[in-house]
Protein backbone atom coordinates (compact mmCIF):
# COMPACT_ATOMS: atom_id res chain seq x y z
CA UNK A 1 0.00 0.00 0.00
CA UNK A 2 1.51 3.37 -0.98
CA UNK A 3 2.22 5.99 1.65
CA UNK A 4 -0.11 8.97 1.91
CA UNK A 5 2.53 11.11 0.18
CA UNK A 6 2.48 8.91 -2.93
CA UNK A 7 -1.21 7.99 -2.91
CA UNK A 8 -3.83 9.50 -5.27
CA UNK A 9 -5.08 11.46 -2.25
CA UNK A 10 -1.87 13.52 -2.03
CA UNK A 11 -2.59 16.03 -4.84
CA UNK A 12 -6.16 16.37 -3.59
CA UNK A 13 -4.97 17.34 -0.12
CA UNK A 14 -2.09 19.40 -1.44
CA UNK A 15 -4.02 21.43 -3.99
CA UNK A 16 -7.67 21.43 -2.97
CA UNK A 17 -7.60 21.60 0.82
CA UNK A 18 -6.48 25.14 1.78
CA UNK A 19 -5.17 24.29 5.24
CA UNK A 20 -1.64 24.02 6.64
CA UNK A 21 -2.27 20.76 8.50
CA UNK A 22 -2.66 18.50 5.44
CA UNK A 23 0.44 20.02 3.81
CA UNK A 24 2.53 19.26 6.91
CA UNK A 25 1.09 15.74 7.01
CA UNK A 26 2.08 15.16 3.38
CA UNK A 27 5.62 16.43 3.94
CA UNK A 28 6.10 14.19 6.99
CA UNK A 29 4.75 11.19 5.10
CA UNK A 30 7.09 11.85 2.18
CA UNK A 31 10.15 12.05 4.42
CA UNK A 32 9.26 8.64 5.90
CA UNK A 33 8.72 7.05 2.48
CA UNK A 34 11.37 5.02 0.69
CA UNK A 35 11.72 6.34 -2.88
CA UNK A 36 13.47 4.51 -5.68
CA UNK A 37 14.56 6.83 -8.53
CA UNK A 38 12.68 6.00 -11.73
CA UNK A 39 10.09 3.83 -9.98
CA UNK A 40 7.26 6.39 -10.15
CA UNK A 41 7.41 8.75 -13.12
CA UNK A 42 4.23 10.61 -13.98
CA UNK A 43 3.10 13.34 -16.34
CA UNK A 44 1.50 16.26 -14.54
CA UNK A 45 0.18 19.76 -15.11
CA UNK A 46 1.00 22.42 -12.54
CA UNK A 47 -1.49 25.01 -11.34
CA UNK A 48 0.23 27.47 -13.69
CA UNK A 49 -0.57 25.16 -16.62
CA UNK A 50 2.97 23.86 -17.20
CA UNK A 51 3.45 20.18 -18.11
CA UNK A 52 6.24 18.03 -16.68
CA UNK A 53 7.32 14.42 -16.66
CA UNK A 54 8.16 14.11 -12.96
CA UNK A 55 10.07 11.47 -11.00
CA UNK A 56 8.39 11.36 -7.60
CA UNK A 57 11.59 10.09 -5.98
CA UNK A 58 12.81 13.71 -6.21
CA UNK A 59 11.35 15.88 -3.44
CA UNK A 60 11.23 18.87 -5.77
CA UNK A 61 9.34 16.97 -8.46
CA UNK A 62 7.04 15.41 -5.89
CA UNK A 63 6.04 18.94 -4.83
CA UNK A 64 5.10 19.73 -8.43
CA UNK A 65 2.73 16.76 -8.31
CA UNK A 66 1.39 17.06 -4.77
CA UNK A 67 1.08 20.86 -4.51
CA UNK A 68 0.77 21.90 -8.14
CA UNK A 69 4.05 23.79 -8.25
CA UNK A 70 7.50 24.38 -6.76
CA UNK A 71 8.64 27.77 -5.45
CA UNK A 72 5.39 29.36 -6.60
CA UNK A 73 6.54 32.76 -5.30
CA UNK A 74 9.28 32.64 -7.96
CA UNK A 75 6.65 32.25 -10.66
CA UNK A 76 4.87 35.29 -9.21
CA UNK A 77 8.11 37.30 -9.15
CA UNK A 78 8.88 36.44 -12.77
CA UNK A 79 5.62 38.04 -13.89
CA UNK A 80 6.91 41.38 -12.53
CA UNK A 81 10.31 41.09 -14.22
CA UNK A 82 9.73 39.36 -17.57
CA UNK A 83 7.47 40.09 -20.51
CA UNK A 84 6.86 39.00 -24.11
CA UNK A 85 9.93 39.21 -26.32
CA UNK A 86 12.44 39.20 -23.44
CA UNK A 87 15.50 36.97 -23.15
CA UNK A 88 16.18 35.08 -19.89
CA UNK A 89 18.97 32.78 -18.72
CA UNK A 90 18.28 29.97 -16.26
CA UNK A 91 21.57 28.79 -14.72
CA UNK A 92 21.14 25.52 -12.86
CA UNK A 93 17.97 24.63 -14.73
CA UNK A 94 17.48 21.17 -13.24
CA UNK A 95 14.53 19.60 -15.14
CA UNK A 96 13.32 23.00 -16.37
CA UNK A 97 11.42 23.87 -13.20
CA UNK A 98 11.67 27.61 -13.93
CA UNK A 99 12.76 27.47 -17.58
CA UNK A 100 9.31 26.29 -18.63
CA UNK A 101 7.55 29.16 -16.83
CA UNK A 102 10.02 31.75 -18.12
CA UNK A 103 9.66 30.50 -21.70
CA UNK A 104 5.87 30.78 -21.40
CA UNK A 105 6.21 34.38 -20.18
CA UNK A 106 8.61 35.54 -22.92
CA UNK A 107 6.48 33.97 -25.64
CA UNK A 108 7.40 32.94 -29.16
CA UNK A 109 9.32 36.17 -29.82
CA UNK A 110 11.49 35.81 -26.72
CA UNK A 111 14.22 33.37 -25.75
CA UNK A 112 15.24 31.30 -22.74
CA UNK A 113 18.71 29.80 -22.41
CA UNK A 114 18.75 27.00 -19.84
CA UNK A 115 22.13 25.83 -18.53
CA UNK A 116 22.40 22.54 -16.65
CA UNK A 117 25.67 20.61 -16.14
CA UNK A 118 24.11 17.25 -15.36
CA UNK A 119 23.47 15.60 -18.73
CA UNK A 120 20.53 13.55 -17.49
CA UNK A 121 18.81 16.59 -15.99
CA UNK A 122 19.61 18.67 -19.08
CA UNK A 123 17.93 16.07 -21.29
CA UNK A 124 14.91 16.01 -19.04
CA UNK A 125 14.73 19.82 -19.13
CA UNK A 126 14.79 19.71 -22.94
CA UNK A 127 12.03 17.09 -22.91
CA UNK A 128 9.86 19.15 -20.56
CA UNK A 129 10.28 22.23 -22.73
CA UNK A 130 9.27 20.17 -25.74
CA UNK A 131 6.21 18.84 -23.89
CA UNK A 132 5.05 22.45 -23.54
CA UNK A 133 5.80 23.35 -27.17
CA UNK A 134 8.38 25.94 -26.12
CA UNK A 135 10.76 26.02 -29.06
CA UNK A 136 11.98 29.48 -27.95
CA UNK A 137 14.03 27.78 -25.21
CA UNK A 138 17.28 25.88 -25.62
CA UNK A 139 19.31 23.82 -23.15
CA UNK A 140 23.09 23.89 -22.83
CA UNK A 141 24.64 20.96 -20.98
CA UNK A 142 27.57 22.68 -19.26
CA UNK A 143 28.58 24.39 -16.03
CA UNK A 144 28.41 28.18 -16.04
CA UNK A 145 31.46 29.83 -14.46
CA UNK A 146 33.94 32.70 -14.84
CA UNK A 147 35.96 30.84 -17.48
CA UNK A 148 35.20 28.51 -20.34
CA UNK A 149 36.52 25.34 -21.88
CA UNK A 150 38.04 23.63 -18.87
CA UNK A 151 36.38 20.60 -17.33
CA UNK A 152 34.68 20.93 -13.95
CA UNK A 153 34.08 18.02 -11.61
CA UNK A 154 30.39 17.47 -11.04
CA UNK A 155 29.17 15.65 -7.93
CA UNK A 156 25.57 14.58 -8.06
CA UNK A 157 23.89 13.45 -4.83
CA UNK A 158 21.46 10.57 -5.11
CA UNK A 159 18.00 11.91 -5.98
CA UNK A 160 16.24 9.99 -3.24
CA UNK A 161 18.65 11.15 -0.53
CA UNK A 162 18.40 14.91 -0.98
CA UNK A 163 15.53 17.33 -0.66
CA UNK A 164 17.31 19.74 -2.96
CA UNK A 165 17.61 17.32 -5.87
CA UNK A 166 20.24 19.51 -7.59
CA UNK A 167 23.72 19.05 -8.95
CA UNK A 168 26.66 20.66 -7.21
CA UNK A 169 29.95 21.94 -8.55
CA UNK A 170 31.55 22.32 -5.13
CA UNK A 171 34.64 20.25 -4.40
CA UNK A 172 34.10 19.57 -0.71
CA UNK A 173 34.79 16.10 0.64
CA UNK A 174 31.28 15.71 2.05
CA UNK A 175 29.79 15.57 -1.44
CA UNK A 176 29.15 12.00 -2.49
CA UNK A 177 27.81 10.15 -5.50
CA UNK A 178 29.11 9.50 -9.00
CA UNK A 179 31.32 12.25 -10.40
CA UNK A 180 31.68 13.43 -13.97
CA UNK A 181 33.71 16.04 -15.83
CA UNK A 182 31.66 18.67 -17.65
CA UNK A 183 32.63 21.66 -19.84
CA UNK A 184 32.41 25.19 -18.48
CA UNK A 185 31.00 28.25 -20.23
CA UNK A 186 30.54 31.93 -19.39
CA UNK A 187 27.26 33.74 -19.88
CA UNK A 188 29.11 36.49 -21.73
CA UNK A 189 30.17 34.03 -24.42
CA UNK A 190 26.91 32.10 -24.87
CA UNK A 191 24.45 35.03 -24.79
CA UNK A 192 24.61 37.92 -27.29
CA UNK A 193 22.30 40.09 -25.18
CA UNK A 194 20.19 41.92 -24.34
CA UNK A 195 18.90 39.95 -21.37
CA UNK A 196 16.07 40.81 -18.96
CA UNK A 197 16.61 38.23 -16.22
CA UNK A 198 19.27 35.79 -15.05
CA UNK A 199 18.38 33.10 -12.49
CA UNK A 200 21.36 31.41 -10.81
CA UNK A 201 21.20 28.37 -8.52
CA UNK A 202 24.50 26.47 -8.63
CA UNK A 203 25.12 25.35 -5.05
CA UNK A 204 27.64 27.95 -3.97
CA UNK A 205 29.28 28.87 -7.29
CA UNK A 206 27.00 31.86 -7.91
CA UNK A 207 29.81 34.42 -7.61
CA UNK A 208 31.81 32.74 -10.40
CA UNK A 209 28.74 32.71 -12.65
CA UNK A 210 28.20 36.44 -12.08
CA UNK A 211 31.85 37.24 -12.85
CA UNK A 212 31.43 35.34 -16.11
CA UNK A 213 28.38 37.49 -16.92
CA UNK A 214 29.95 40.85 -16.01
CA UNK A 215 29.74 42.16 -19.57
CA UNK A 216 26.06 41.26 -19.97
CA UNK A 217 25.15 42.73 -16.60
CA UNK A 218 27.06 45.98 -17.11
CA UNK A 219 25.62 46.50 -20.61
CA UNK A 220 21.99 45.54 -20.09
CA UNK A 221 21.23 45.78 -16.35
CA UNK A 222 19.14 42.61 -16.04
CA UNK A 223 17.38 41.50 -12.90
CA UNK A 224 19.35 38.67 -11.27
CA UNK A 225 17.93 36.05 -8.93
CA UNK A 226 20.59 34.09 -7.10
CA UNK A 227 20.88 31.69 -4.18
CA UNK A 228 22.99 32.54 -1.14
CA UNK A 229 23.89 29.48 0.96
CA UNK A 230 26.66 30.42 3.44
CA UNK A 231 26.57 26.98 5.03
CA UNK A 232 28.18 25.42 1.95
CA UNK A 233 30.69 28.19 1.26
CA UNK A 234 34.30 28.13 2.43
CA UNK A 235 33.90 31.87 3.03
CA UNK A 236 30.40 33.42 3.43
CA UNK A 237 31.68 36.44 1.48
CA UNK A 238 31.92 34.23 -1.65
CA UNK A 239 28.63 35.62 -2.91
CA UNK A 240 27.71 38.23 -5.55
CA UNK A 241 26.19 40.55 -2.92
CA UNK A 242 29.12 43.01 -2.73
CA UNK A 243 29.64 42.84 -6.51
CA UNK A 244 26.08 44.02 -7.14
CA UNK A 245 26.18 46.60 -4.36
CA UNK A 246 29.25 48.18 -5.95
CA UNK A 247 27.25 48.62 -9.17
CA UNK A 248 24.32 50.35 -7.51
CA UNK A 249 21.98 47.36 -7.63
CA UNK A 250 19.21 47.14 -5.02
CA UNK A 251 18.98 43.73 -3.36
CA UNK A 252 16.08 41.95 -1.68
CA UNK A 253 15.48 38.69 0.10
CA UNK A 254 12.87 36.73 -1.82
CA UNK A 255 10.38 35.13 0.52
CA UNK A 256 7.17 33.18 0.21
CA UNK A 257 5.19 34.41 3.22
CA UNK A 258 2.48 31.97 4.23
CA UNK A 259 -1.10 32.64 5.19
CA UNK A 260 -1.53 31.70 8.86
CA UNK A 261 -4.63 29.64 8.12
CA UNK A 262 -4.14 28.15 4.68
CA UNK A 263 -0.36 28.06 4.48
CA UNK A 264 -0.57 29.30 0.90
CA UNK A 265 2.53 31.34 0.02
CA UNK A 266 2.62 34.79 -1.52
CA UNK A 267 5.60 36.79 -2.68
CA UNK A 268 7.31 39.26 -0.34
CA UNK A 269 10.55 41.17 -0.98
CA UNK A 270 12.61 42.28 2.02
CA UNK A 271 15.12 45.07 1.26
CA UNK A 272 18.71 44.20 2.21
CA UNK A 273 21.29 46.81 3.17
CA UNK A 274 24.07 44.34 3.96
CA UNK A 275 24.88 40.74 3.17
CA UNK A 276 22.38 38.71 5.22
CA UNK A 277 23.48 36.52 8.10
CA UNK A 278 21.42 33.57 6.92
CA UNK A 279 20.98 32.06 3.51
CA UNK A 280 18.13 32.38 1.08
CA UNK A 281 17.25 33.55 -2.40
CA UNK A 282 18.18 37.12 -3.34
CA UNK A 283 16.91 39.43 -6.07
CA UNK A 284 19.33 42.06 -7.41
CA UNK A 285 17.87 44.77 -9.66
CA UNK A 286 18.89 48.20 -10.98
CA UNK A 287 17.28 51.13 -9.18
CA UNK A 288 14.85 51.77 -12.07
CA UNK A 289 13.48 48.22 -11.81
CA UNK A 290 13.24 48.45 -8.02
CA UNK A 291 10.77 51.29 -8.37
CA UNK A 292 8.28 48.96 -10.08
CA UNK A 293 8.40 46.44 -7.24
CA UNK A 294 7.40 48.68 -4.34
CA UNK A 295 4.06 47.04 -3.67
CA UNK A 296 5.78 43.73 -3.00
CA UNK A 297 7.58 45.06 0.07
CA UNK A 298 6.16 44.10 3.48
Amino acid sequence: MPSLALSPLAPVLGQRVPLRGPARLLHRSYLRTHRQPGAIVTRLTTQAGDVFDADLASAIEWQLWAFGGFEKHFAELFTHLVGPGDRCIDVGANIGLHSVRLASLVGAEGEVIAIEPDQELAQRAANNLKLNGLSQARVISAAASDHSGEGARLYRPDTADTNRGRASLRHHDYLTGPAATVPTVTLDEICPGPVALIKIDVEGAEEAVVRGAAGLIDRYGPAVVYEYAPEILDDPAETPFAWFADRGYRQYRIDGARNNLTGRPHLVLEPLQDRPAVGGDILAVPAATAGRLGRLFP
